[in-house]
C-alpha cells in the first residue's frame, strides 16, 4: 500500500483515532506486507503508524502533534522494519508528539529494526509554542530493537521524565552525525544507554554534537 501526498498534503483527526497499521492474517502474514508513505504531514492520531511485522517506509513524512497513552505517538514499531527519511535540504519534521509511556515520537520494540535519516525531532521554542517530543522514557525515541540507525538528524528540546531526553536505547544501535540541543531528562539529558536486552547491547555514537542538554536529579 502506498500513500502519496504532494508535499503540502495533511492527514489530521481531532478524535485521536489510530492512524495506519500493518497487521497480518493467516492468509496474508504481516511480513509480506509493506506500507509506503510519501510527502505529507500526519497529526492528531493515537499513534500515526503501527507496524506489527511488516515493512514501513516513510519518505518526507512529517509526524506532528500525535498523542498516545501507550508507546510511540508517531511510529510504534512492534516488529518488522520501520524507516523514516527526509531530504538533506528538507528534513522530516517530528514535532510535538507525546507518549504517556515510552518513545514520544518513535517506539522500536525488541523485534523491530529502525532507520532514521534527515529528521528534525523538535525545534527551538518560541514565546508561545514548543515543538519538542515528550514521554516518560525516551522523549523522542525509545529503542530496544534488533537494530537502530539514526543519522544526520537534529534533536532539540525533547523531554523525558525519567531516562533519555532525546533517545533511550539498548540493543544494537548506531547514532552518527546528529546534533542534540537542549534536551532534558532526570537521567541522560540527550541519550541514555541501557544494557537491555541483556548481553545484546552494542551502541556506537560518533560524529555527534551535544549542546546544553540537561540531566536533572529529581531529589534536587
Amino acid at each position: 500500500m502506498t500513500i502519496k501526498g504532494n508535499g503540502v498534503s495533511e492527514i489530521t483527526t481531532p478524535t485521536e483515532i489510530e492512524g495506519f497499521a500493518i497487521n497480518g492474517t493467516a492468509k496474508y502474514p504481516a511480513k509480506k506486507q509493506q506500507l509506503v508513505g510519501q510527502n505529507f504531514t500526519i497529526g492528531g492520531c493515537n499513534s500515526a503508524f503501527i507496524n506489527n511485522g511488516g515493512k514501513l517506509k516513510l519518505k518526507n513524512v512529517n509526524l506532528v502533534a500525535n498523542e498516545t497513552e501507550e508507546n510511540g505517538a508517531g511510529i510504534r514499531n512492534i516488529s518488522g522494519s520501520a524507516t523514516l527519511q527526509g531530504k538533506k535540504k528538507q528534513y522530516a519534521r517530528v514535532w510535538n508528539n507525546i507518549a504517556t509511556d515510552l518513545g514520544g515520537a518513535i517506539y522500536n520494540d525488541i523485534a523491530g529494526t529502525l532507520t532514521v535519516k534527515y529528521a528534525q525531532f523538535g525545534s527551538e521554542s518560541t514565546e508561545t509554542e514548543t515543538f519538542g517530543n515528550d514521554a516518560y522514557i525516551g522523549g523522542a525515541i525509545y529503542n530496544t530493537g534488533k537494530k537502530m540507525t539514526v543519522s544526520n538528524s537534529y534533536f532539540t528540546e525533547n523531554i523525558s521524565d525519567l531516562k533519555g531526553g532525546a533517545i533511550f536505547t539498548g540493543g544494537k544501535s548506531t547514532i552518527k552525525s546528529d546534533t542534540f540541543t537542549s534536551n532534558m531528562s532526570e537521567l541522560g539529558g540527550a541519550i541514555y544507554v541501557a544494557a537491555y536486552p541483556a548481553k545484546k547491547t552494542t551502541v556506537s555514537i560518533s560524529k555527534d554534537n551535544f549542546y546544553k542538554n540537561e540531566s536533572i536529579d529529581a531529589d534536587d
